[in-house]
C-alpha cells in the first residue's frame, strides 16, 4: 500500500483510507470503492453499479485520481483509542468479538 491517512469525523468516528497501487485483489472483508468522478473538490466513489458515495478530496491521499481503487475502513473512537494503545491486541479482540 502506497499511503495511509486517517481523519477524524465530526461524530468521533474515524475514516481510514488505504490508497492501492498496484490494485490489490478484492476481498469480501474489505470495503473497496473505485473513484469514478470528481466534482467541486469532492470525489464520487462507486461501491457497485447502484451504490455511490461522495467524499471530500481532503480526506483522500493527494495522488488519488479517477479510476483508482481504495479500501475504506470505518471504526469508532473507542476502537481507535484501543488500537493506539496496542494494535495487535485490539484487532484480535475485534476479530474474536470481545
Amino acid at each position: 500500500m502506497k499511503q495511509k491517512k486517517d481523519r477524524s469525523c465530526n461524530d468521533g468516528s474515524f475514516l481510514i483510507c488505504y490508497y492501492l497501487m498496484p490494485i490489490m485483489p478484492k476481498k469480501s472483508e474489505n470495503f473497496i470503492a473505485k473513484i469514478v468522478n470528481s466534482d467541486n473538490g469532492q470525489f464520487i466513489l462507486s461501491l457497485d453499479k447502484t451504490q455511490k458515495i461522495k467524499i471530500a478530496q481532503k480526506f483522500l491521499p493527494n495522488e488519488i485520481k479517477i479510476g483508482d481503487e481504495i479500501i475504506l475502513e470505518f471504526y469508532s473512537r473507542a476502537q481507535f483509542n484501543a488500537r493506539q494503545k496496542n494494535l495487535a491486541e485490539a484487532v484480535l479482540k475485534e476479530i474474536l468479538g470481545e
